[in-house]
């Protein structure tokens, strides 16, 4: 994983737009069980429910921003806040609120 991880870091050095698609796929992933955030090729192949992935997914997100290719900011807006927030019933009411 951490070889995958180092390459996809590397491309996205030669192509800055690859910052967003790395953001959009673990918004799927990580909210494939409660929306439909596109992306249905990598949704389909990974069971989500598999505890194995989220280590693998874990370190592919770590060493995509130690290497800048989003910043850590990025992927809590975007990707961390939203899933919890969808993961909790009682935030449904607070989720316009508290996310742009």
């Amino acid at each position: 994983m951490n070889d995958v991880s180092l390459l996809c870091a590397e491309m996205t050095g030669f192509c800055n737009s690859l910052s967003s698609e790395w953001l959009g796929v673990l918004k799927a992933l990580c909210w494939s069980s409660n929306h439909n955030c596109g992306y249905i090729d990598v949704t389909a192949r990974n069971d989500i429910n598999d505890l194995s992935l989220h280590d693998s997914l874990a370190v592919f997100t770590s060493i995509l921003v130690a290497h800048h290719c989003f910043t850590l900011e990025d992927f809590v807006s975007h990707v961390a806040l939203h899933s919890l927030l969808a993961a909790c019933p009682t935030s449904k009411t607070l989720d316009s609120r508290m996310i742009p």
